[in-house]
């Protein structure tokens, strides 16, 4: 077996740049096995040596694993303009997480090579398998272009766009699963765009037309790759050579929309692309089946005739049961997943309960962890890839064991991250009356509490959670979380320390201690904290917090630019640009505050039109419509924020807020009453600018007193 990671050689180069030279290759050392480079990869060996790339098997000491990796021309690397473009291709590249992407891992320079590593797997490309057999079954044809369909969907919507898809960079690993790999030929379209790293960008036989015009590709270049790639599979014939089967019914019309000359007339995305030929292949499926079914029956019948003969004389024993070899990697995976707090264990996580899936894909608990997993990747990046895979694997684990407590946790999961929370309530609730000792189950049922708003109740699953597991560093993560929710800020403070010593070093505890300072009207001591969470995982929570410690102190430039830092790690969340409104507004730069509070109001809007559910964003959806002085949407979202939320301090503080902002100064000191009746702190109150206003007027006074 050989790593196909390095089927293709990456020729990388900023568009318009002479190439290197083709005797490049010489002047790169050839590493010995047991080399250790850039003091982190130890070489096993030198895998493939061509025209652009070196490629050598490596053990990653970080991440104590095989990878590939691929070191490029020296004269690439001594050029500042072409790495820096480089290390931004690769830092959108490698949020893609998909089971069927070749995943890539890091960059970096030594030795005077630029390099980047990624996922080693062992297999053959489709170009391989071609060259043996010529053509493959429709079935396995089809099953391929769903799955690089859905790879594409997943680099797409990070902006990644192939641009080379061919035979050449699709691979079957040893466990039979397609990976599409390359994606480092990929570019990021839109403002500013990234120039193809590849000199060639493309290979000729497989580009679209407008490629080949030199226009800007997009998702449906991609696709038209992929109706090559399919046509080629099915009918044996290389790209525009005649010659081959003929391609008939539902499968010809598909590959001629996805080779469509005009891109309007292609599919519009890869996910649609996938749904049809999904649909195509469940119709060939039914069609085989009664096809066997028919060609069978009379060989089934004699059969059973047969073993009705001999019942009565044998004694049948039945073997013991062993487990399913899903479970080991569901036990692998679980163990991830329990630890996770970073995208690459999540990763990880996601990994072990998809190979649980491949040796048996009947075996229930390993589909509800990969649900599992993906709902906490999706909480974390809001990607829709994510959640489209998280439905479909709980969906998978339902079908095959609804009343397992994997999966009735793997859907209360789920719909706590949409936003769901009575419904997570209900099956949780449930859940805990049949495995009271399961206590992942009351934990989330505590924060399912904490989103509620419901204090006694959360507290008790918590505490419950702590009692069965009091050394799970999670579990205390989540109540710190839950007192910092209520405003007991030292109560969050003594969790978050305890998290840390549970767990050297959290990220997660790192950055809700240094809220909790924060919460105290203690910024200058949080932001230790916040920076040296920002270097273990570059988290936009992270630099928001950061943001706000500055903020705090008054220094609004380095604000402005960590709520910045926050929005572009996050696309989606509307806190960030925001906050970052906020900041501009401090400095005078009404115009940037301007775009930035449309920004926020977009995001949220967006979010709400899927999740209309979502509290916390219809407080931020009242807040930004407020300070961009949209009197009427910013009152009517804030009443909205009211519903079901009356004894909500967050909801109360934002109707505070939003009343200040509009000069409706006795609607806001009544609102600010109740709110700190529940809680709310005086640091808080102190330093929200749009309050500062009523500093003075004796019953806003008055309220301050009562604050904590």
């Amino acid at each position: 077996m050989r790593c196909l990671s390095c089927e293709s050689d990456l020729g990388l180069a900023v568009t318009r740049t002479a190439a290197p030279s083709a005797d490049w290759i010489r002047d790169v050392p050839r590493f010995p096995p047991g080399k250790v480079f850039d003091g982190r990869f130890t070489i096993v060996e030198q895998v493939a040596r061509g025209g652009m790339s070196v490629v050598y098997k490596a053990i990653d000491r970080e991440l104590g694993s095989d990878v590939a990796l691929k070191i490029l021309p020296p004269e690439l690397a001594a050029r500042p303009d072409f790495v820096e473009r480089f290390r931004r291709e690769v830092r959108v590249t490698r949020q893609i997480n998909h089971p069927n992407v070749c995943r890539v891992f890091d960059i970096g320079s030594a030795e005077g090579l630029l390099y980047f590593s990624m996922e080693w797997v062992k297999g053959e490309t489709v170009r391989d398998l071609l060259r043996r057999a010529r053509t493959l079954p429709e079935s396995r044809a089809l099953e391929i272009a769903e799955k690089v369909a859905r790879a594409l969907e997943a680099a797409h919507e990070h902006g990644v766009i192939h641009r080379d898809l061919k035979p050449g960079n699709v691979m079957i690993d040893d466990q039979g699963e397609v990976r599409v790999m390359d994606f480092g030929v990929a570019s990021e379209p839109g403002p500013g765009e990234l120039t193809s790293l590849y000199f060639v960008p493309g290979t000729p036989e497989y580009m679209a037309p407008e490629q080949r015009r030199g226009a800007t590709a997009d998702a449906r270049t991609d696709l038209y790759a992929l109706g090559l790639f399919l046509e080629e599979m099915l009918t044996g014939a290389p790209p525009n050579v005649h010659g081959g089967r003929p391609l008939r019914g539902e499968v010809a019309a598909i590959v001629a929309r996805l080779r469509a000359e005009e891109p309007a007339r292609r599919y519009p995305a890869a996910g649609e692309t996938a749904q049809a030929i999904a649909a195509v292949r469940a119709h060939g499926a039914k069609k085989r089946r009664w096809q066997d079914l028919m060609r069978s029956k009379t060989a089934r019948t004699v059969a059973t005739v047969a073993i009705g003969l001999a019942t009565g004389a044998a004694i049948v024993v039945y073997p013991p049961k062993l487990p399913s070899p899903a479970y080991f990697f569901w036990l692998r995976g679980n163990d991830y997943l329990r630890s996770a707090e970073t995208i690459p264990v999540i990763d990880n996580a996601i990994q072990m309960f998809y190979r649980g899936t491949l040796v048996d894909s009947t075996y229930a608990p390993a589909w509800a962890g990969l649900g599992e997993a993906y709902w906490y990747r999706y909480e974390r990046t809001k990607e829709k890839t994510s959640k489209t895979e998280a439905e479909r694997a709980v969906d998978k684990a339902t079908r095959l064991g609804a009343d397992l407590p994997e999966t009735r946790l793997a859907r209360a999961r789920g719909l706590i991250a949409v936003g769901r929370n009575e419904d997570a309530r209900l099956i949780l609730v449930a859940l805990v009356k049949d495995e009271p000792r399961n206590d992942f189950a009351w934990a989330a049922l505590g924060r399912v509490y904490r989103n509620l708003g419901k204090y006694e109740s959360g507290l008790l699953a918590l505490q419950r959670a702590i009692k069965l597991e009091p050394n799970h560093f999670r579990h205390h993560l989540e109540l710190g979380t839950f007192y910092q929710k209520f405003g007991e800020y030292d109560e969050a403070a003594r969790e978050f320390r305890r998290t840390t010593e549970l767990k050297k070093d959290s990220p997660t505890a790192l950055v809700n201690l240094g809220a909790s300072y924060l919460k105290r009207n203690r910024p200058q001591e949080a932001i230790p904290y916040l920076e040296k969470a920002l270097r273990f995982e570059q988290r936009a929570a992270t630099y928001s917090n950061l943001g706000t410690a500055y903020y705090y102190v008054h220094d609004y430039e380095k604000a402005a630019q960590s709520y910045q830092a926050a929005a572009a790690l996050d696309r989606a969340d509307p806190t960030f640009p925001g906050n970052a409104g906020d900041a501009y507004r401090m400095l005078g730069r009404e115009a940037e505050a301007d775009t930035a509070y449309r920004e926020s109001v977009r995001r949220a809007r967006a979010i709400l039109a899927e999740t209309p559910d979502k509290a916390d964003v219809r407080d931020l959806l009242a807040l930004s419509c407020a300070r961009m002085r949209d009197a009427p949407e910013a009152l009517q979202e804030a009443n909205r924020a009211l519903v079901g939320r009356a004894d909500d301090m967050d909801a109360l503080f934002t109707n505070a807020v939003v009343r200040a902002v509009l000069h409706r100064d006795d609607e806001a000191v009544y609102w600010l009453e109740r709110a700190v009746r529940l809680g709310l702190g005086r640091a808080q109150i102190l330093n929200d600018p749009d309050l500062a206003r009523l500093r003075g007027q004796p019953r806003f006074e008055k309220v301050l007193e009562l604050a904590s």
